[in-house]
């Protein structure tokens, strides 16, 4: 019976000297402690799911059954063989005792024969100490995430809802009224006609209608009906994945809404979000922030702490490339968007207006992505000429990051990968292509890898330094959410100020850059309040 079987478990999962193996542990883990009321994991734990992504990132083919496909030239039973498909389908509990053995027991063999099989593969690539003393720690930190949530003002969300869709309904209108008739704004076909056949605007790319399309031709031949669609589907977007969605995802039990963080998800490192995705609320538009201002304490005697790196990438760029400008920049604490500002538009640094401050962080940040100077005249609505002038007026200011850039495409050409500061490999087949415009993009990839990979290393060891600080010193504090460059947890009121010095603390100490790190604290009665 179960209750024997629950015993026998319980008494193997006290065993400290037992190192245990899964594939996708995390998932497990949450299975587990929920079935069997552990409060506790084992201190060690092995994860074929994330060795198989730190030996391959950005592989699609992650999961157990193709794992051991590849590595091991073994087909797994299909769980449809024993659940069925479709409307016959029927739930796993229902399988019978000896088929729901038969398949368990492979999956628990052969989750043991690829560790086996992939731990070498991963001692061999000089990953055994990243394995064990970052990802499987973050791994816990992560599970611990998950388990607390994120609380919900589930009125404000439903009053924003009405708000937009009463928005949605004016801008409908609007469109059609604009088109001189009615048609599915939804439908690209549709829309096609209406911009293209109806009104003479230009195709940019034959027939799209794309974001990118509209956003080109809101600059190449602004129109008022492409903006009223930009908002449109700006609007019915944040509707149908979030505003009307989330109240729906909070989980009686707790009262919160549990997101799932990715770590195998990206090929840079970097962590993602699903079910829901926090980490893509926008944060500039007006929407975006009301969203934000959703996300509460779960107690009133609580407070939402948000602590986010400044400018991270900028800081690692300095580091990666040694560039001396950009480095006494940072060491001197001055305004690095004001500095390049000057450069580019050759006026002194107390003449830089707001507008060129703007214009000099989107070439600060656009450099870090290989923007070029067709992009650059595009989001700047300046001429192509003025965009290059600005590209050459930066790299005259930071010529070290100039030779960063062509050493890093130079050694990704030679090696056929690039590595972050933790020594985290991520290999850029598309580098070898002939097609030029893959190869381009391959080089660019190399550039930005480094730079977004070391700083989705540097949030990790942050997350798990503060974790650790948690739990050693009984800190009332809960880490509930991370989205890229900022750390979000809920604490008492009357501890805020010291648990935001404790969280800057950990944050600005987790690496030794050749730039200080800086943090900085907020917080407040929701989510945008305390960013």
């Amino acid at each position: 019976s179960f209750d024997l079987v629950k015993e026998w478990f319980s008494d193997l999962w006290k065993k400290e000297d037992l190192f245990w193996i899964f594939h996708n542990a995390k998932f497990d883990l949450h299975v587990l402690c929920r079935e069997f009321s552990f409060t506790s994991i084992p201190e060690k734990i092995g994860d074929t799911l994330i060795a198989a992504w730190m030996l391959s990132p950005g592989s699609h083919v992650l999961s157990l059954d193709e794992q051991v496909r590849i590595e091991l030239n073994h087909v797994m039973i299909p769980i449809a063989d024993l659940i069925g498909r479709g409307k016959s389908q029927i739930p796993f509990t229902q399988v019978s005792v000896e088929k729901a053995s038969e398949y368990g027991a492979e999956d628990a063999v052969y989750t043991l024969r690829l560790w086996n099989k992939l731990f070498p593969k991963l001692q061999e690539a000089g990953y055994e100490k990243f394995f064990f003393q970052m990802e499987m720690p973050l791994l816990k930190v992560l599970l611990d995430m998950e388990q607390t949530g994120i609380a919900l003002d589930k009125q404000k969300m439903q009053k924003l809802a009405r708000e937009m869709e009463e928005r949605l309904f004016f801008l409908e209108k609007e469109i059609h009224e604009i088109a001189g008739e009615k048609f599915n704004i939804a439908s690209p076909k549709q829309l096609a006609e209406i911009l293209f056949d109806n009104l003479g605007l230009p195709e940019i790319k034959k027939r799209s209608t794309d974001s990118s399309v509209l956003e080109e031709l809101s600059v190449v031949a602004p129109h008022p009906i492409v903006e009223s669609i930009m908002e449109y589907r700006e609007q019915k977007k944040l509707l149908s994945t979030y505003v009307s969605v989330l109240p729906s995802l909070i989980l009686p039990k707790t009262n919160r809404i549990h997101t799932s963080f990715i770590q195998w998800g990206t090929a840079t490192g970097r962590l993602s979000s699903r079910d829901p995705n926090l980490q893509n609320i926008p944060i500039r538009s007006e929407n975006g922030k009301k969203i934000r201002a959703a996300f509460i304490p779960g107690n009133p005697e609580n407070t939402i702490l948000a602590v986010d790196y400044s400018q991270i990438e900028l800081r690692m760029l300095a580091h990666l490339s040694g560039d001396k400008n950009l480095i006494a920049a940072y060491l001197n604490d001055l305004d690095i968007h004001a500095q390049t500002a000057s450069a580019i538009y050759g006026v002194s640094q107390e003449e830089v207006t707001s507008d060129q401050r703007r214009d000099a962080k989107v070439v600060n940040f656009g450099v870090l992505y290989g923007m070029t100077a067709f992009r650059l005249s595009r989001d700047l609505k300046i001429s192509r000429k003025q965009a290059q002038e600005f590209i050459d007026g930066y790299f005259n200011l930071y010529s070290g990051v100039q030779e960063f850039i062509a050493k890093t495409i130079v050694d990704v050409h030679e090696k056929g990968y690039v590595e972050t500061l933790s020594g985290r490999r991520r290999p850029i087949p598309g580098i070898f292509s002939t097609d030029k415009m893959e190869c381009k993009m391959a080089e660019r990839m190399a550039v930005n890898t480094p730079v977004q990979g070391s700083a989705a290393d540097l949030i990790k060891i942050a997350m798990i330094r503060i974790s650790e600080k948690i739990y050693k010193e009984s800190l009332p504090l809960k880490m509930m959410l991370q989205v890229h460059d900022e750390l979000v947890f809920e604490c008492p009121k009357n501890l805020a100020e010291e648990m935001g010095k404790i969280v800057k603390q950990e944050m600005e100490n987790a690496m030794q850059l050749k730039v200080p790190l800086v943090a900085s604290v907020g917080f407040g009665e929701n989510w945008l309040e305390a960013h």
